[in-house]
């Protein structure tokens, strides 16, 4: 499989950019280095500097905790239905 000559660019750069980043919560140790599609020419996926990884994993959370809100939200919603429905059946028959 050929890959563009771009995507080689960008890859590239997005380790030399790791590598020299001016911050050193945004420089990569040498784990993420030798993990780099750069070196590995395997995979595509471009590692995580530990700061990234803290920002994706709150996130992450973040949205977590979102969607068990959203679920409880709607079963809330849907039991007060029922129980309305249930209420008002109950008043006719009565």
């Amino acid at each position: 499989m050929a890959i563009s000559q771009s995507l080689i660019n960008r890859i590239a750069f997005s380790l030399f950019r790791k590598l020299f980043a001016k911050n050193i919560t945004d420089r990569y140790n040498i784990e993420q280095v030798l993990e780099h599609p750069w070196i590995t020419r395997i995979q595509t996926n471009i590692p995580l500097t530990f700061e990234e990884d803290i920002i994706k994993e709150e996130q992450e959370s973040q949205f977590k905790s979102i969607i068990i809100i959203l679920i409880i939200l709607s079963s809330t919603s849907s039991n007060l239905k029922v129980k309305e429905e249930y209420c008002k059946k109950v008043k006719s028959n009565s």
